[in-house]
């Protein structure tokens, strides 16, 4: 049984699958499994994958009709061989030591996190996010994903395979899965000794291509925001007797997120859609939020995103002006 399973997804990806694959293969450590989903692809991504496949008997390739980034995923963690998985996206590649510097860095832990490089398409760094070594309670790590101060993406990060194979990718969503599967697996381990630590190194290559960005309409994104905001509804239902109250308020400030994100979609949308305005309202009474916070959610609600946009602004001037204050009162 290998120790590591890389998991691929794989649509329309000629220009990119073997930059990836190579990253893989050139890797300092040895001992894992590559399994590549090809996602219905329509050009020459099932015949590379295959030519690599026959060249190195550590990668299976499974080929499926279209269904999107989370019934991809989906198949790899039920295919999974090893004691390990690492997502990968397939217009990405690996550092050639990621996968060493997670297994040395991160022994005897369920989930380790590294950092990465954000990369345009001709390959210039734009920029490093690497954490310090540091080992997370599972509360406080639930709790900054809820709050987005923690990338939320899969990939970048290695999960113990007996851990996660009770969790599964929402097949529903077409934006926002990954959030939503970190924060649902935390929730199904919530009572369990977990270990979790993020590592110094960079372990991941993100690339900012033309492609991957969104063509989605704004009307298709708000129906997925809808989606989303309702999976996370029955999740805070579910679980809300069995987590803390600062997780709690991060569920709430999250809920409203997604709210702050279809009124940043206001412009473009010819009337503001009623189910995130009563989302909001009915989100605000559930976290303890001070009167000052729930003023401004209310402001926003009640007015343009230009004028809560230029409220918001100066509030935070404001706020940033009274903490200057504050300390120097201190000294």
């Amino acid at each position: 049984m290998p120790l590591i399973t890389v998991g691929v997804i794989a649509y329309n990806v000629e220009k990119y699958i073997e930059d990836c694959l190579e990253s893989v293969i050139n890797q300092t450590f040895s001992d894992w499994e590559c399994i590549i989903v090809n996602d219905g692809s329509t050009d020459n991504t099932l015949e590379l994958c295959a030519k690599y496949a026959e060249k190195d008997r550590r990668i299976r390739v499974i080929s499926k009709e279209n269904g999107g980034t989370s019934t991809t995923r989906n198949s790899i963690i039920e295919s999974a061989a090893g004691e390990y998985i690492f997502f990968v996206d397939s217009d990405d590649t690996l550092p050639y030591d990621a996968l060493e510097q997670c297994i040395k860095g991160g022994e005897d832990c369920d989930v380790i996190i590294g950092g990465f490089n954000v990369l345009s398409e001709k390959g210039k760094t734009l920029n490093r996010i690497v954490p310090e070594d540091n080992i997370i309670a599972i509360h406080d790590f639930l709790d900054s994903t809820l709050k987005r101060s923690i990338y939320s993406a899969v990939w970048g990060r290695m999960f113990k395979t007996d851990t996660i194979r009770d969790t599964r990718f929402n097949c529903r969503l077409r934006e926002g899965e990954d959030i939503f599967f970190n924060v649902n697996y935390l929730l199904n381990l919530i009572n369990t000794p977990i270990r979790i630590k993020t590592i110094g190194s960079t372990v991941y290559n993100y690339y900012i291509r033309s492609s991957s960005v969104t063509h989605k309409s704004n009307d298709t994104r708000v129906r997925n925001l809808k989606i989303l905001a309702g999976e996370f509804e029955k999740l805070y239902e579910n679980y809300k007797d069995t987590i803390d109250q600062s997780c709690l308020n991060s569920f709430v400030l999250n809920i409203l997120w997604f709210c702050r994100q279809h009124y940043n979609l206001q412009g473009l949308i010819k009337k503001t859609d009623p189910f995130f305005k009563g989302l909001m309202l009915r989100w605000v009474n559930k976290g303890h939020l001070d009167d000052s916070e729930i003023k401004d959610i209310k402001f926003i609600l009640n007015h343009t995103q230009h004028v809560a946009n230029i409220y918001l602004f100066q509030r935070y001037l404001w706020s940033s002006v009274k903490a200057k204050i504050k300390k120097a009162l201190n000294r």
